[in-house]
């Protein structure tokens, strides 16, 4: 139905390049839970779009969000940042894009500034923050504050296993073997064939020494590597 109104909105003005953009998330999103049969006619087509938007209007804010998702998704960190910085002058204030800076930042080395960009985020949208929260755990733990990254994490109320085994690792790190050992077998009796050296090199890091700081703690906490 989004689609179908999307394509309507589209084809009522071909220069609407924010439908363009939408239609692309909105693929995004359905790839992401899916609900898409063909995943790279599915990625392939949101990458049209979107493209399609910015060629349209370079200033649109929900192409430039969505295309510093692809460029990160990408590696090509330089069009990560000009996309981020972009979409977030044209909208400071936008909880998203604010979260998405702290993602970016991260990813880059920068766990500090990411951490505080995401707290900033979920101070601006509190109602929402549950869907940020992992991108704060991640930073956390990273900064070696675990406690506060398991805050984070419990923020989540219906977790994934992957963010199942980010609560093991921090606890781990803590010290507190049986509570790693409950979220490693929650993970393996859902994914049996889990493991975290794959998990931790599918993630985004730039620096090394954060995705081995990541792989050490999933190691405690007794996953296969």
């Amino acid at each position: 139905m989004a689609l179908d109104l999307l394509q309507k909105a589209i084809n009522l003005d071909p220069n609407f390049a924010s439908a363009y953009a939408w239609k692309a998330c909105t693929l995004g999103q359905a790839m992401v839970r899916g609900y898409v049969g063909e995943e790279e006619k599915a990625w392939t087509d949101s990458l049209d779009a979107v493209r399609k938007a910015y060629e349209i209007d370079n200033n649109d804010v929900e192409a430039n969000r969505i295309l510093c998702e692809v460029a990160m998704y990408e590696r090509d960190w330089e069009k990560a940042r000009l996309h981020q910085e972009r979409a977030l002058k044209l909208n400071p204030n936008d909880p998203r894009l604010i979260a998405q800076r702290g993602e970016l930042l991260t990813w880059l080395g920068d766990a500090e500034e990411g951490a505080k960009a995401v707290e900033a985020a979920m101070r601006h949208d509190p109602f929402d923050a549950h869907t940020r929260a992992h991108l704060l755990g991640r930073a956390l733990y990273l900064l070696r504050r675990y406690d506060a990254a398991l805050d984070a994490y419990k923020l989540i109320s219906s977790p994934s296993e992957r963010r199942i085994a980010d609560m093991a690792a921090c606890y781990a790190q803590l010290g507190k073997d049986a509570e790693a050992k409950t979220r490693v077998e929650a993970v393996l009796l859902e994914d049996p064939e889990f493991r975290a050296s794959s998990y931790v090199e599918g993630l985004l890091y730039t620096v090394e020494a954060d995705r081995a700081h990541h792989l050490e703690g999933m190691l405690k906490a007794g996953f296969t590597a």
